[in-house]
């Protein structure tokens, strides 16, 4: 992945994780094997800090603590394309970043804290439907949409 120092999240990667809502996380356990968690709460706190609640997930909380290498992929599933979010992250137990990581959650969840990534790379991700095809992007969005919408044939 190519190196970015002071990492600018732009607006068109605030715009997807906004409307994606589903991201992963990556996190390296204590026995060196990676751990993948899907969050939902995933939001920008600036123009280089990610945050988003811990709800439920005391491994990949664990995980942070001992190992704060961190990676974060949002993918557009009917658009093929997205972005990956390389840092360093931490726990916080502040009010306001746990009011600001668990709001807007749909739900009255207990969030335990907040976790804030430092954005240290931010790069696009593609699918090879863009490279090794001419479809374009509306067209892929209907093969997409009648896939999922279509029970997957």
């Amino acid at each position: 992945m190519h190196e970015q120092t002071g990492a600018i999240i732009t607006d068109e990667m605030r715009d997807m994780i906004r409307r994606v809502r589903l991201a992963f996380v990556a996190t390296v356990g204590s026995d060196g094997r990676p751990n993948l968690s899907p969050r939902g709460s995933v939001k920008v706190l600036d123009s280089t800090t990610l945050i988003y609640a811990d709800i439920q997930s005391p491994q990949t909380t664990r995980n942070v603590e001992s190992n704060p290498n961190v990676e974060i992929n949002v993918v557009d599933p009917f658009r093929r394309r997205g972005f990956r979010f390389r840092g360093t992250a931490m726990v916080s137990e502040d009010a306001s970043l746990v009011a600001f990581a668990g709001a807007d959650l749909g739900a009255d969840y207990p969030v335990r804290h907040a976790v804030v990534i430092k954005v240290d790379c931010a790069v696009p991700v593609r699918s090879p439907v863009y490279s090794f095809t001419d479809a374009t992007e509306e067209q892929i969005i209907e093969t997409w949409t009648d896939f999922y919408c279509g029970g997957g044939r």
